[in-house]
Protein backbone atom coordinates (compact mmCIF):
# COMPACT_ATOMS: atom_id res chain seq x y z
CA UNK A 1 0.00 0.00 0.00
CA UNK A 2 1.32 3.43 -0.96
CA UNK A 3 1.34 6.29 1.53
CA UNK A 4 -0.44 9.43 0.41
CA UNK A 5 1.45 12.67 0.79
CA UNK A 6 -0.14 14.83 3.44
CA UNK A 7 -0.32 18.57 3.69
CA UNK A 8 2.14 20.28 5.95
CA UNK A 9 0.72 20.79 9.42
CA UNK A 10 0.64 24.61 9.05
CA UNK A 11 -1.55 24.38 5.91
CA UNK A 12 -4.08 22.13 7.66
CA UNK A 13 -4.26 24.54 10.60
CA UNK A 14 -4.71 27.57 8.36
CA UNK A 15 -7.54 25.87 6.48
CA UNK A 16 -9.29 24.92 9.74
CA UNK A 17 -8.90 28.47 11.05
CA UNK A 18 -10.36 30.04 7.90
CA UNK A 19 -13.27 27.57 7.83
CA UNK A 20 -13.96 28.19 11.53
CA UNK A 21 -13.94 31.95 11.13
CA UNK A 22 -16.34 31.73 8.19
CA UNK A 23 -18.70 29.51 10.16
CA UNK A 24 -18.67 31.73 13.23
CA UNK A 25 -18.91 35.02 11.36
CA UNK A 26 -21.96 34.15 9.28
CA UNK A 27 -24.63 34.40 12.03
CA UNK A 28 -23.22 37.70 13.30
CA UNK A 29 -24.21 39.44 10.08
CA UNK A 30 -27.51 37.69 9.52
CA UNK A 31 -30.90 38.80 10.72
CA UNK A 32 -33.74 36.86 12.21
CA UNK A 33 -37.08 36.81 10.45
CA UNK A 34 -40.27 34.83 10.50
CA UNK A 35 -43.97 34.91 11.07
CA UNK A 36 -46.29 33.95 13.89
CA UNK A 37 -49.98 33.14 13.73
CA UNK A 38 -51.79 34.03 16.92
CA UNK A 39 -55.16 32.63 17.92
CA UNK A 40 -57.68 35.01 19.50
CA UNK A 41 -56.31 36.25 22.84
CA UNK A 42 -52.98 34.41 22.39
CA UNK A 43 -49.62 35.93 23.34
CA UNK A 44 -46.09 34.84 22.33
CA UNK A 45 -42.52 36.01 22.69
CA UNK A 46 -39.97 35.89 19.88
CA UNK A 47 -36.25 36.19 20.62
CA UNK A 48 -34.06 37.67 17.92
CA UNK A 49 -30.85 36.99 19.87
CA UNK A 50 -27.95 36.91 19.37
CA UNK A 51 -28.81 39.87 17.17
CA UNK A 52 -29.65 43.07 19.06
CA UNK A 53 -30.66 45.64 16.55
CA UNK A 54 -33.54 47.11 14.64
CA UNK A 55 -36.63 44.90 14.64
CA UNK A 56 -39.53 45.55 12.27
CA UNK A 57 -42.89 43.94 12.99
CA UNK A 58 -45.98 44.04 10.76
CA UNK A 59 -49.57 42.95 11.32
CA UNK A 60 -50.67 41.32 8.07
CA UNK A 61 -53.64 42.83 6.24
CA UNK A 62 -55.55 39.54 6.55
CA UNK A 63 -55.49 39.71 10.38
CA UNK A 64 -58.91 40.19 11.94
CA UNK A 65 -57.91 42.89 14.43
CA UNK A 66 -55.23 44.68 16.37
CA UNK A 67 -52.14 43.19 17.98
CA UNK A 68 -49.98 44.67 20.72
CA UNK A 69 -46.29 44.48 19.84
CA UNK A 70 -43.55 45.19 22.37
CA UNK A 71 -39.99 45.52 21.04
CA UNK A 72 -37.58 45.92 23.94
CA UNK A 73 -39.58 48.21 26.24
CA UNK A 74 -41.65 50.08 23.64
CA UNK A 75 -45.21 48.92 22.92
CA UNK A 76 -47.38 49.67 19.89
CA UNK A 77 -50.90 48.62 18.92
CA UNK A 78 -50.97 47.65 15.23
CA UNK A 79 -54.10 47.48 13.13
CA UNK A 80 -54.04 45.12 10.14
CA UNK A 81 -51.58 46.35 7.51
CA UNK A 82 -49.50 48.51 9.89
CA UNK A 83 -45.87 48.06 10.98
CA UNK A 84 -43.61 49.30 13.75
CA UNK A 85 -39.83 49.37 14.14
CA UNK A 86 -37.59 49.75 17.18
CA UNK A 87 -34.34 48.47 18.69
CA UNK A 88 -34.34 45.33 20.79
CA UNK A 89 -33.46 41.69 21.17
CA UNK A 90 -36.93 40.28 21.70
CA UNK A 91 -40.52 40.89 20.65
CA UNK A 92 -43.67 40.24 22.67
CA UNK A 93 -46.83 39.73 20.60
CA UNK A 94 -50.43 39.71 21.84
CA UNK A 95 -53.58 39.25 19.76
CA UNK A 96 -56.11 41.77 21.11
CA UNK A 97 -59.01 40.61 18.97
CA UNK A 98 -61.42 37.69 18.69
CA UNK A 99 -60.05 36.58 15.31
CA UNK A 100 -56.69 35.17 14.15
CA UNK A 101 -53.70 37.45 13.53
CA UNK A 102 -50.60 36.90 11.39
CA UNK A 103 -47.52 38.87 12.35
CA UNK A 104 -44.27 39.12 10.38
CA UNK A 105 -41.00 40.19 11.99
CA UNK A 106 -37.45 40.86 10.81
CA UNK A 107 -34.37 41.95 12.70
CA UNK A 108 -31.10 43.29 11.43
CA UNK A 109 -27.84 43.95 13.19
CA UNK A 110 -27.05 47.57 13.87
CA UNK A 111 -23.60 48.56 12.72
CA UNK A 112 -23.33 51.41 15.23
CA UNK A 113 -24.43 50.09 18.64
CA UNK A 114 -24.09 52.58 21.49
CA UNK A 115 -21.31 51.62 23.90
CA UNK A 116 -19.68 49.21 21.46
CA UNK A 117 -17.40 51.68 19.68
CA UNK A 118 -18.97 51.29 16.27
Amino acid sequence: MKDRPSRPRCQRGAFALIAGIGFLATPAFAGTSGSETLAPGEAKSVYTAPIYGTVRVCNRTTSKGTVTVTIGRESSVLSPGLCTEDSGGSVALANDHSGPAVIFYRSKRETNCPGHGG
